[in-house]
């Protein structure tokens, strides 16, 4: 890439004093500087995002606006915290973003973990309770009801269709030593139909079986949609 083209996607990328450094699956996981399906493909080509995300691009005024509708059909305050903060660990921005914009509604209602290990040991201690709700049925509600959220997949489209453009999607994925690839198009799942990315969700569920059953290391695991 020439001199020209990065200063363009410089500052195409944000109107801040400087750029980040962070690129690919370490920026997806920095709050303050993601921002989810509002990466321009520019952009997405050139902080390494390309295939770690679905490739729709979705506004940030969309997602805000997606994201107040869905807060506010949570059943109690307790559901709309865990999403608020289920949405400040992934997006800072949209988060403040909904907070400036909705003050009264929102102040109100704040902090929840991510702790891998502590799902795999429940998986294992109680795993009659639990393989119904991380997989089949309740996988498939969560297919119908997907929303895209930093996951551990990667999104291959139909437009990514050439050999090269693959490999620099896989080459995207942050771990090298990969063993169980579970690989799904989207069609047919669970007899619900097609449903696209929504889909992922299966592959995501059925690797977390093989980890907490099966011994193997969620980092041998790759879900692709």
């Amino acid at each position: 890439m020439d001199r020209a083209s990065k200063i363009s996607l410089l500052e195409l990328y944000r109107p801040e004093p400087s750029t980040i450094k962070t690129k690919g699956h370490t920026l997806l996981k920095d709050a303050s500087v993601n921002k989810g399906l509002s990466f321009t493909s520019a952009e997405r080509v050139y902080l390494g995002l390309d295939g770690l995300m679905p490739q729709t691009c979705i506004s940030q005024s969309k997602q805000c606006s997606s994201s107040i509708k869905k807060l506010r059909a949570q059943p109690n305050d307790m559901a709309r915290f865990i999403f608020l903060e289920a949405l400040k660990e992934r997006d800072e921005k949209l988060f403040y973003r909904l907070m400036r914009e909705y003050p009264d509604e929102l102040l109100p209602i704040v902090y929840t973990e991510r702790d891998e290990k502590l799902f795999y040991r429940l998986m294992r201690e109680y795993p009659d309770e639990l393989l119904p709700i991380v997989y089949t049925p309740t996988v498939g509600d969560a297919c119908l009801q997907f929303e895209y959220r930093y996951q551990k997949a990667l999104f291959i489209s139909i437009k990514d269709n050439n050999i090269s453009k693959i490999y620099q999607i896989l080459s995207n994925w942050k771990y090298q030593d990969v063993r169980a690839i579970v690989v799904t198009d989207g069609e047919r799942i669970l007899g619900l139909g097609d449903l696209g990315i929504q889909g992922i969700e299966i592959p995501v569920g059925k690797l977390a079986l093989y980890v907490a059953l099966g011994g193997v290391q969620p980092r041998w695991c790759l879900p692709i949609q």
